[in-house]
């Protein structure tokens, strides 16, 4: 109900007030996903660094649409877009079908967007593997 109350109050909610609740709370390292699932969004849109790799690590670990599209949307709609698309291709491989179809329409990209990152990532790879020598390593 907290989050709820807070999340509903965005507009009188700033980075100063996240890090007090955090630090009261400790609610960025929390093991629950229902908190996760509301505190990271909450965080994400008001650009609270702490929640950013906790909340990636959390997104790459589990498929469940309910808690990933909040996280994604919250990206999404504070303009940060680039880093929603790549959190999202690096799970793309992992994600149930339905999730990323919902991904994908919060986001407005496709799984062929994420294509063209991952060849032009396995290129560069093996373009410093081929530098540094271990390419056929």
């Amino acid at each position: 109900m907290f989050h709820d109350t807070l999340q509903a109050n965005m507009h009188l909610v700033n980075t100063a007030i996240l890090e007090r609740i955090d630090a009261d709370l400790n609610v960025t390292g929390t093991i629950d996903p229902e908190v996760k699932q509301r505190w990271y969004a909450t965080g994400l849109s008001l650009f609270y660094d702490p929640v950013y790799e906790p909340c990636k690590a959390w997104i790459s670990s589990m498929g469940r649409n309910k808690y990933l599209t909040p996280q994604y949307a919250a990206l999404e709609d504070s303009g940060q877009h680039d880093l929603a698309v790549t959190w999202f291709c690096d799970n793309i491989d992992f994600y149930h079908p339905v999730s990323m179809t919902a991904i994908e329409g919060i986001l407005g990209t496709t799984e062929a967007d994420c294509t063209t990152s991952r060849v032009d990532g396995y290129i560069i790879d093996a373009l410093n593997r081929l530098i540094d020598g271990t390419f056929m390593q």
